[in-house]
Protein backbone atom coordinates (compact mmCIF):
# COMPACT_ATOMS: atom_id res chain seq x y z
CA UNK A 1 0.00 0.00 0.00
CA UNK A 2 2.83 2.57 0.68
CA UNK A 3 3.54 2.38 -2.80
CA UNK A 4 0.58 3.12 -4.46
CA UNK A 5 0.55 5.97 -1.50
CA UNK A 6 3.71 7.53 -2.32
CA UNK A 7 2.74 7.40 -6.05
CA UNK A 8 -0.43 9.62 -5.32
CA UNK A 9 1.99 11.88 -3.81
CA UNK A 10 3.92 12.33 -6.63
CA UNK A 11 1.14 11.87 -9.56
CA UNK A 12 -0.48 15.59 -7.72
CA UNK A 13 2.53 17.16 -7.63
CA UNK A 14 3.23 16.11 -10.85
CA UNK A 15 -0.42 17.12 -12.06
CA UNK A 16 0.39 20.96 -11.31
CA UNK A 17 -1.43 20.11 -7.68
CA UNK A 18 1.96 20.60 -5.22
CA UNK A 19 1.06 18.88 -1.65
CA UNK A 20 -2.28 17.87 -2.25
CA UNK A 21 -1.06 13.88 -2.66
CA UNK A 22 0.45 14.72 1.33
CA UNK A 23 -2.57 16.24 2.46
CA UNK A 24 -4.42 13.64 1.49
CA UNK A 25 -2.49 10.77 2.80
CA UNK A 26 -2.25 12.74 6.55
CA UNK A 27 -6.26 12.89 6.75
CA UNK A 28 -6.69 9.36 5.79
CA UNK A 29 -4.15 8.37 8.81
CA UNK A 30 -5.46 10.93 11.05
CA UNK A 31 -8.80 9.82 10.68
CA UNK A 32 -8.08 6.54 11.00
CA UNK A 33 -6.46 7.20 14.09
CA UNK A 34 -9.01 9.29 15.87
CA UNK A 35 -12.26 7.32 15.09
CA UNK A 36 -10.41 3.99 15.95
CA UNK A 37 -11.64 5.31 19.24
CA UNK A 38 -15.14 5.68 18.81
CA UNK A 39 -15.54 2.85 15.60
CA UNK A 40 -16.34 -0.39 18.78
CA UNK A 41 -19.38 1.52 19.70
CA UNK A 42 -20.78 1.72 16.11
CA UNK A 43 -19.79 -1.62 15.51
CA UNK A 44 -21.74 -2.65 18.60
CA UNK A 45 -24.84 -0.80 17.15
CA UNK A 46 -25.14 -2.35 13.84
CA UNK A 47 -23.21 -5.41 13.58
CA UNK A 48 -19.86 -5.87 11.96
CA UNK A 49 -21.52 -7.22 8.15
CA UNK A 50 -23.12 -3.69 8.30
CA UNK A 51 -20.24 -1.94 9.43
CA UNK A 52 -17.99 -3.61 6.93
CA UNK A 53 -20.54 -2.66 3.71
CA UNK A 54 -20.09 1.28 4.76
CA UNK A 55 -16.17 0.68 5.01
CA UNK A 56 -16.51 -0.65 1.57
CA UNK A 57 -18.48 2.50 0.65
CA UNK A 58 -16.05 4.61 1.80
CA UNK A 59 -13.18 3.22 0.11
CA UNK A 60 -14.77 3.45 -2.74
CA UNK A 61 -15.91 6.88 -2.95
CA UNK A 62 -12.40 7.77 -1.86
CA UNK A 63 -10.58 5.66 -4.58
CA UNK A 64 -13.11 7.15 -7.39
CA UNK A 65 -12.36 10.99 -6.06
CA UNK A 66 -8.64 10.19 -6.60
CA UNK A 67 -9.47 11.09 -10.24
CA UNK A 68 -10.52 14.37 -10.35
CA UNK A 69 -6.86 15.92 -10.65
CA UNK A 70 -6.66 14.62 -13.95
CA UNK A 71 -10.13 15.66 -15.39
CA UNK A 72 -8.91 19.57 -13.98
CA UNK A 73 -6.47 21.89 -15.57
CA UNK A 74 -4.79 23.08 -12.13
CA UNK A 75 -5.96 26.89 -11.93
CA UNK A 76 -6.67 28.97 -8.71
CA UNK A 77 -10.40 27.40 -8.64
CA UNK A 78 -10.03 23.75 -9.32
CA UNK A 79 -6.65 23.33 -6.99
CA UNK A 80 -9.02 24.72 -4.33
CA UNK A 81 -11.97 22.86 -4.97
CA UNK A 82 -10.43 19.41 -5.75
CA UNK A 83 -8.06 20.36 -2.50
CA UNK A 84 -11.22 20.52 -0.28
CA UNK A 85 -13.60 17.79 -2.27
CA UNK A 86 -9.90 15.18 -1.97
CA UNK A 87 -9.87 16.33 1.71
CA UNK A 88 -12.69 15.28 2.92
CA UNK A 89 -13.06 12.52 0.54
CA UNK A 90 -9.95 10.43 2.81
CA UNK A 91 -10.88 12.11 6.15
CA UNK A 92 -14.33 9.55 4.95
CA UNK A 93 -12.24 6.99 4.08
CA UNK A 94 -10.17 7.29 7.10
CA UNK A 95 -13.07 7.04 8.98
CA UNK A 96 -14.20 3.71 7.02
CA UNK A 97 -10.89 2.45 7.51
CA UNK A 98 -11.26 2.19 11.04
CA UNK A 99 -14.77 1.07 10.33
CA UNK A 100 -12.96 -1.68 8.45
CA UNK A 101 -10.21 -2.83 10.17
CA UNK A 102 -12.49 -3.65 13.67
CA UNK A 103 -15.26 -4.95 11.87
CA UNK A 104 -13.10 -7.21 9.82
CA UNK A 105 -11.41 -8.65 13.25
CA UNK A 106 -15.11 -8.81 15.21
CA UNK A 107 -16.44 -10.31 11.92
CA UNK A 108 -13.56 -12.69 11.86
CA UNK A 109 -13.80 -13.76 15.91
CA UNK A 110 -17.25 -14.43 15.43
Amino acid sequence: MSTCQGAIVEAFDMLGYGSLGFYIQSSVYLFFGLSSLFTIGLLEALGSKVVLTLSTLTYFQWTSLLVLPTLFAPTEVTVGIVSVVCVLSAALSGIGSSMFWIGQGKYIAD
